[in-house]
């Protein structure tokens, strides 16, 4: 450890935590005290203990332990304070600069620097303010970043005390009581230098009230304050970023249920698709609005960070499609969805708003309103065809969609916040307008839901007053996700989903009327989209031929606009697809030639014709045709009478009758065999060699 100044200074470390960057103001008193523990308690409410934690985290992403990051320039002095009581590895602060080159420890307790065993020192800030505390100060050898550190004790949840009371010097716990970074040049002080990626804090039971402000800096530039507003979270961790939660890579703008009894997070989601090893992942979570003289990136540990981007106003967007989950451009099966297709002038976040009551307002009623995250050019969002209650679309007209691009896009994961009976305030600080205030959520995913909750707000809701309410203990073991944005104003309308309703029917008939064994036979198979307005494409026609009928060909003819798949074929089975505009149609014309030995008096036959793509047929009792054809087959019968015993040598005469009880008609070879006997004549002409008479 080095020594800048064995009388003024003595070394702390920052500590390191992740919070969002606001702009801040320029203070040029010599009392001025920058920021810390006072800002999170300076409200009222519950005491918020800074945690760390070296053990605990929410999965692979989260640490429960805030790291502080200040900026700083060479020359400048960093003033570190805490009212650490016994840490458990004896650096009570550490810290490194920007290129790691500097780095030392403050131990608080050994050295007496940096205590602040008193809310009067907390208040007061370092000395040489009026009752301040005296500072382990570190001299700032490089322009940047530094990382501070401000490591706790482990042991159980701190006991809870009010935010103004006087502080407890030993708290139990791995949290920390109070904790101040001041940056001076000379006597002038800097507040809003001081962010962190992440806040972790504890309240140290439940049943307090959080009542603190922080300010969010976004990378494309604008600054957000969030009011807790009396929140009642016990521990939590708050993040800012641009996603939210994501599944395997993709925002799912929703609130999560965490699992191992709200240990981790599951497997394939992440808090964002942020490395929180990266300082420049996350939006930055200020303590005092941001300085406004942060310049727009700096050196930090592990490289560049930046810290006040220049505010980019929301691009446009332009090529909006919709294809339903089957593939038919602009239609959908009501019930089902489809997927959005635009491309985006720039980056941000993707607001689709379907007026599914055709009121001509977009977002009211049942209307559904859908996000996404958007990059530079082709991008896609997907319609899983419910209503903003979870119920499938039953609309039968065109939906008419509102789309627009949103800049400014943050989303405030609040993970193990137990109890928000208040709300909270999220405000707009960058382009204050009416819209300030406008925050979204959606908590479907969480179950059970609970009554006081209102599991869905994608279509805004005010935050003046508190917003994303829900009762005791609705947030334990969960994720909740609230978002706000800056709308671009310049929305594009367009007439995109027509609800696929379209009754296909089938018909099938035979000639000849009557068939007959061994002559041809043919069917006639019609296929029909009575709909006047939905397309019915991919409708698949099947058809199998009796084995009876050999020879089978058939052939495909479009009526209108339809399409057939294949024009001609050959074969006992046919299964091919038909393309059915708005009132078309397609006939086949089925030809063969029934089996000669065919010998029942019936043959049936049934085509069917299935939906087509993106489409519900509203009469599924016509997509089926059965044909029964009657047969030309003769019932053939022969009587023999007057047949009696005749003396040796002498003629007998008898009679065959010959009848056919039809239906068909007949061509008889009438025949009969004798025995022991000469043929003499037959009426007929008949002849009798081999002892039959033909």
């Amino acid at each position: 450890m080095t020594l800048f100044s064995p009388v003024v200074r003595r070394f702390c470390s920052v500590f390191l935590c992740t919070v969002l960057a606001l702009c801040s103001l320029l203070l040029a008193s010599p009392a001025a005290h920058a920021e810390g523990s006072k800002e999170l308690n300076s409200s009222g409410g519950g005491r918020v203990f800074l945690e760390w934690n070296p053990t605990a985290s929410l999965g692979v992403d989260l640490a429960r332990r805030t790291r502080i990051l200040v900026y700083a320039q060479a020359g400048e002095t960093i003033n570190l304070g805490s009212s650490v009581s016994n840490s458990s590895d004896s650096k009570d602060i550490v810290y490194s600069s920007p290129s790691g080159a500097q780095a030392g420890v403050c131990d608080v307790l050994a050295g007496g620097y940096g205590l602040i065993n008193t809310t009067a020192k907390e208040l007061a800030g370092p000395l040489p303010n009026v009752g301040g505390y005296t500072p382990c100060v570190v001299t700032a050898t490089e322009t940047g970043v530094y990382l501070i550190e401000f490591h706790g004790a482990t042991g159980s949840n701190p006991t809870p005390q009010p935010a103004t009371a006087e502080i407890t010097a030993a708290v139990p716990g791995n949290t920390i009581t109070t904790w101040d970074v001041t940056v001076k040049n000379g006597a002038v002080a800097f507040a809003g230098r001081v962010f962190t990626p992440y806040l972790s804090v504890n309240m140290g039971n439940s049943g307090q009230s959080l009542s603190s402000n922080v300010y969010v800096q976004t990378r494309d530039g604008y600054q957000y304050r969030v009011d807790f507003n009396g929140v009642d979270p016990y521990g939590f961790i708050l993040v800012a970023n641009r996603s939210g939660f994501t599944l395997n890579g993709k925002p799912t703008f929703q609130s999560l249920q965490l699992a191992d009894n709200g240990a981790t997070i599951p497997a394939g989601y992440k808090v964002g698709n942020e490395n929180v090893t990266d300082l420049n992942s996350f939006h930055k979570i200020f303590f005092n609005p941001p300085n406004p003289s942060l310049p727009t990136t700096a050196a930090a540990p592990g490289g560049s960070i930046w810290l006040h981007p220049p505010t980019a106003l929301p691009a446009d967007i332009n090529n909006v499609t919709f294809t339903g989950q089957d593939g038919t451009p602009g239609q959908f099966a009501p019930g089902t969805g489809g997927t959005f297709s635009y491309n985006a002038l720039g980056a941000g976040t993707v607001l689709f708003a379907l007026d599914l009551n055709n009121d001509g307002i977009y977002g009211n009623a049942k209307d559904r309103v859908l996000f996404g995250t958007a990059e530079i050019g082709t991008n896609t969002l997907t319609w899983d065809g419910k209503d903003a209650q979870g119920v499938a679309a039953s609309t039968a007209a065109t939906i008419r969609v509102r789309a627009e691009l949103a800049a400014g896009d943050v989303h405030f994961p609040y993970i193990d916040g137990e109890t928000n009976l208040n709300g909270l305030i999220i405000e707009r600080l960058t382009f204050s307008d009416a819209n300030k205030y406008t925050v979204y959520w959606d908590d479907t995913s969480l179950s059970p839901a609970v009554s006081g909750s209102i599991p869905l707000g994608t279509q805004g809701t005010s935050s003046v007053g508190g917003a994303h309410r829900y009762p005791g203990n609705y947030g334990d073991n969960r994720g909740i996700d609230t978002w706000a944005l800056y709308p671009s104003g310049r929305p594009l309308f367009q007439n995109l989903a027509t609800p696929g309703l379209a009754d296909v029917s089938i018909t099938k008939t035979h000639s000849p009327a009557v068939l007959v064994p061994g002559q041809p036979v043919t069917y006639t198979v019609t296929v029909t989209n009575a709909s006047t307005l939905a397309r019915a494409n991919g409708v698949r026609v099947t058809d199998n031929v009796p084995a009876a009928v050999t020879g089978v060909t058939w052939t495909c003819t479009p009526t209108g606009a339809a399409v057939c798949a294949l024009a001609s074929g050959s074969g006992n089975t046919i299964d091919t697809i038909l393309n059915l505009p708005p009132s078309s149609s397609a006939t086949f014309t089925v030809s063969g030639t029934l089996s000669s030995t065919y010998a029942s008096g019936t043959i049936s036959n049934t085509a069917s014709a299935a939906r087509g793509n993106d489409t519900t047929d509203p009469n599924l009792s016509n997509n089926t045709a059965t044909n029964v054809a009657p047969i030309d087959v003769a019932d053939i019968g022969v009587v023999k009478t007057g047949f009696m015993a005749a003396a040796p040598l002498s003629d007998m005469t008898y009679t065959l009758v010959f009848t056919n009880n039809g239906p068909a008609s007949a061509t008889v070879t009438r025949r009969d065999t004798f025995s022991n006997s000469t043929f003499v004549s037959a009426s007929d002409g008949g002849t009798a060699p081999g002892g039959a008479v033909t």
